[in-house]
């Protein structure tokens, strides 16, 4: 899946490779954004343990709905950052 980031999806600087790593290796969920779109959920380890969470609106989709062919990443973050 080709992967774009927004400004927003940047904010904790967590690179290109890491979200591909996540979005190859661990299954999708379904959600809603916070704008109500539909959209895809990640939450997984990348290739050097760190545990992250991702959110991708699907802009080009595919036969498989939880596997888009392209995505623009709206919420990348390491879990470590989430509030309790």
């Amino acid at each position: 899946m080709k992967l774009r980031f927004t400004q927003r999806g940047r904010r904790h600087r967590i690179g290109a490779t890491h979200a591909a790593y996540l979005a190859e290796h661990y299954s999708p969920t379904p959600c809603e954004s916070p704008q109500g779109n539909v959209a895809l959920w990640w939450e997984g380890e990348d290739e050097t343990g760190r545990r992250l969470e991702m959110m991708v609106l699907p802009t080009v989709l595919s036969s498989d709905p939880l596997r888009p062919k392209e995505g623009l990443i709206i919420h990348l973050m390491p879990t470590a950052f989430r509030r309790n």
